[in-house]
């Protein structure tokens, strides 16, 4: 899984902080409105095995182009 917590959001991006467990969030990564995503630092890598946060961006892509970024996103493999 990834889980993913909004740090920061602005009309253009929402910058999270995520992880692979729900209570180590310690990568940060970037959504902007036109469906990119940027990984800022990569969260601690013994604390679990996931997936690149990419699947969060195509789960909520309609929504991020629309400007909306959710307090709390997650995606299950």
């Amino acid at each position: 899984m990834v889980f993913c917590k909004l740090i920061e959001a602005t009309k253009k991006y929402g910058k999270y902080s995520f992880g692979f467990v729900s209570d180590d969030l310690s990568g940060q990564v970037m959504f902007d409105m036109k469906g990119n995503c940027t990984v800022l630092k990569q969260p601690n890598p013994h604390m679990g095995i996931g997936q690149d946060p990419i699947f969060v961006c195509n789960k909520y892509r309609e929504e991020f182009e629309k400007g909306i970024f959710r307090e709390k996103l997650s995606y299950e493999f």
